[in-house]
Formats: structure tokens, C-alpha cells, sequence
């Protein structure tokens, strides 16, 4: 099983298709400004400090940094999970997020299974990257035309349409799109990334099918291992871990508002 440590890489390695990165000895700050309002693609990992500075003058300093930068919030990400009790030192209340890394071996994978009516087609298109757009508004119960979303989903195509950069995937039922997923492959590593199936379609093997396909295609692209990063506090990792996955690391994001 690859290294934790790999799959930081990994991480960072995906972030560069949609952030300009610059890495010191003890942080890597990935911006992107298309979308500096997008969390995921504008924050801070910090690395394990050389200089003995402590973890509550690093992140006054990340803030500072975000702050000279445009940005109206601080996104730090950190290995592991950070005490509940460490945030009194905080400058200010962050909102606090717990991730698990799941991965499991693609040397023997046969397959899920999954509903059979269930087609799954990568995104090749600008049509078919609309199709996201109109996934993820009927997803969070957003009306058409929000102008952020419409931004998020311009951004997002133009990696997917890209060579060489992330590819996307989208589920059909019939002709109608039904659940969506991304797919990175770096090296022996394969990462899995906003894996979703609409509400109205969960529980009926559209997910099994779009992951089962998803896994293949790493499979195929060269991977030995794949992976995904879920919220400790979601109950999708139950799902994962049902179908073999297996924890293999932490980390915990800080997001402040300036």
C-alpha cells in the first residue's frame, strides 16, 4: 500500500490542474485565480516546520499571507487530526474539518457490479461538462443561473477537457446523467474525486456502477492503487469501506474567514 506521504503528493499533483503552486521548505500554497472564491482550489498545506516555529505563529502567518493576497478566507490543511482543544489559540474560530484517505488495490480488481441500466461515458465534450453544472445544481437544491456554480463548472472544464490533466465521468440512466465522479492518475496512484449520485437515484446501484467503471479506468490508465478523500463525518466511507477500501491516512482542514 503506497506510503501516506504519497498520497499528499498525489494531492498536490491534482491541485496543480486547476492552481498555480509554490512550495517552501515547509508549505506548499496552491491560487487560483479564476475562482479565488473556491476554497479547494486556494489554501495552505502545511508541512512538518524546520525551523521550530510553532503551529499557532504558522497559521498567524498563513493568514497574513491570504490576506495580502486578495482572499477573504484562510484554507490550511494539516496532516492528521488536530486537537479539539488547540483551536483557544487560534486567532480566530476556524471551521474545523476531519478527512480520512481510503485506498484499495487495483492488482485483483474485478469489478462491483452495480445496476445494470446504468451507463457511464467520460466527459469529452463542453455538453457533456454542462451536464455537471446541472448535476451539481439539482444536487445542493441551487437555482439555474447561480453565478458561482456557472463559474465552478467553466473552471472544472477546462481541466477536463485538457490532455494529460483530470478526467470526468458522468453516470447515465437512459440518456439522463444521474451521478458524476473524477478521476486523476498520477504515477502508480489514482485519485477519486467528487463521486456523487443524485438523491432521487441513490440506493439503486447507480453508484456501484459509476465506481466500479471509474476503478476500471484507473485500472486501465496505468494505476496500482486508488483512492479517495472523504469527510470523517460523512457516512459515504461506510460505503467505501464495504467495498474494500481501507483507511490509510488523516488530516484535518482549518477554513477562517477574514
Amino acid at each position: 500500500m503506497a506510503e501516506f506521504k504519497e498520497l499528499v503528493k498525489c494531492e498536490w499533483e491534482y491541485m496543480k490542474c486547476f492552481s498555480s503552486c509554490s512550495e517552501e521548505k515547509d508549505a506548499v500554497r496552491f491560487r487560483d485565480p479564476l475562482l479565488p472564491e473556491m476554497y479547494d482550489h486556494n489554501y495552505t498545506y502545511l508541512k512538518t516546520s524546520e525551523d521550530g516555529e510553532t503551529l499557532p505563529e504558522r497559521i498567524r502567518r498563513e493568514i497574513g499571507i491570504s490576506r495580502s493576497d486578495g482572499l477573504r478566507f484562510c484554507h490550511i490543511m494539516l496532516d492528521g487530526f488536530l486537537e479539539d482543544s488547540l483551536s483557544s489559540w487560534l486567532p480566530v474560530v476556524p471551521r474545523v474539518t476531519r478527512y480520512g484517505f481510503y485506498i484499495q488495490s487495483l492488482k485483483d480488481f474485478s469489478g462491483l457490479g452495480g445496476n445494470g441500466d446504468c451507463g457511464v461515458e467520460k466527459v469529452l465534450s463542453p455538453s457533456a461538462a454542462g451536464e455537471i453544472l446541472l448535476l451539481e445544481l439539482e444536487q445542493d437544491e441551487v437555482e439555474p443561473g447561480n453565478a458561482f456554480y456557472s463559474k465552478r463548472a467553466a473552471r472544472r472544464a477546462l481541466a477536463y477537457l485538457s490532455e494529460g490533466g483530470v478526467d470526468s465521468y458522468l453516470c447515465y440512466v437512459g440518456k439522463q446523467a444521474v451521478g458524476r465522479c473524477d478521476l486523476f492518475i498520477s504515477g502508480a496512484l489514482a485519485k477519486i474525486e467528487d463521486f456523487m449520485v443524485l438523491p432521487r437515484r441513490q440506493r439503486r446501484g447507480c453508484g456501484t456502477a459509476l465506481l466500479s467503471a471509474v476503478m476500471e479506468a484507473a485500472a486501465a490508465g496505468g494505476a496500482r492503487e486508488a483512492y479517495l478523500v472523504t469527510d470523517e463525518d460523512d457516512t459515504p466511507k461506510e460505503m467505501y469501506l464495504k467495498y474494500g477500501f481501507r483507511k490509510a491516512g488523516e488530516k484535518t482542514g482549518l477554513l477562517f474567514m477574514l
